[in-house]
């Protein structure tokens, strides 16, 4: 039997099926309304949802990637904008570290860098020269 011939005829994809359904999304939204403090963690995290759905983190990034699943691009949308929020409110109150914070909120955008204006007059120019 030729193999290209067979491989050009296989319509179904290659590899395991994925557990992508309705109860992933389900789950999911339980994660960010507060499952993830059950499951022992402080903020939720892709990690954590990974754990939490019993998948590999790379999987929720496919997940994430995949045109025909918006719901769950929504979702970790969702998941990030909550974790933001707790960072900024406990990173405020004192009471997460302010590094661990920091780091975290740098992968939002944040940074706290400091722009520095020098600004010189002609006057100046002449009495340093």
């Amino acid at each position: 039997m030729d193999v290209k011939k067979e491989t050009k005829q296989r319509k179904e994809p290659f590899g395991r099926p994925t557990k992508y359904n309705e109860e992933i999304l389900i789950s999911t939204m339980s994660y960010i309304n507060g499952a993830y403090e059950i499951s022992g963690e402080v903020i939720p995290t892709a990690a954590g949802l990974s754990l939490f759905l019993k998948v590999c983190e790379d999987t929720i990034v496919n997940w994430t990637k995949d045109k025909d699943k918006k719901d769950f691009f929504v979702l970790i949308k969702e998941l990030k904008a909550k974790q933001k929020s707790i960072l900024i409110s406990k990173g405020l109150l004192n009471e997460f570290n302010s590094t661990i914070a920091k780091l975290i909120l740098h992968k939002h955008g944040y940074s706290d860098k400091k722009d520095v204006t020098v600004s010189v007059h002609e006057q100046d120019l002449e009495e340093l020269s």
